[in-house]
């Protein structure tokens, strides 16, 4: 059974004994036979839910994050050691971000990120832009953020294999 970085069982291996972070759960499992392209190269759509805490209201959450939705383009500067690069955000977003929860002093937002050959927006970029630049009062490095799926052409990718 081939993984990830070119290792092979010479048995199937029991799920339950697969180690796993704290906080991942294994949703789904398919064994793969031969040799089949990365999966994360065929992946063209990423699905996250993000539970963030926020000091405001649900009327104020839906103004900040409607303001970021009305936007044609939106500007992220990511940085690294090295150096920056300025990013057109909005051209990676699906559908626009949504609001699935606002609870006293948290929210629970869902965003379907496009992925393409040249490049994404990380979840966590998104929530740098509406902290910084519409000034909503949260703090992204607090934010728990769950991808709930992997898609190519609307499939799953564990469905293609």
């Amino acid at each position: 059974l081939p993984i990830s970085g070119g290792f092979q069982f010479a048995e199937p291996l029991d799920i339950e004994y697969i180690f796993r972070p704290p906080g991942v759960r294994l949703l789904k499992v398919r064994e793969i036979q031969g040799k089949v392209q990365a999966l994360m190269a065929a992946a063209d759509l990423a699905d996250y839910r993000i539970e963030i805490p926020f000091s405001g209201t649900e009327e104020e959450a839906q103004a900040f994050v409607s303001r970021y939705n009305r936007e044609d383009e939106v500007v992220y500067e990511r940085k690294t050691l090295k150096k920056s690069k300025l990013i057109e955000v909005r051209q990676y977003m699906k559908e626009p971000v949504k609001i699935e929860e606002a609870a006293a002093e948290h929210l629970t937002l869902r965003m379907k990120i496009i992925i393409t050959p040249t490049g994404s927006v990380k979840p966590g970029e998104i929530l740098d832009v509406l902290k910084e630049k519409y000034a909503m009062p949260i703090e992204p490095a607090a934010a728990w953020i769950h991808r709930l799926g992997l898609y190519s052409g609307g499939k799953a990718l564990i469905d293609l294999v």
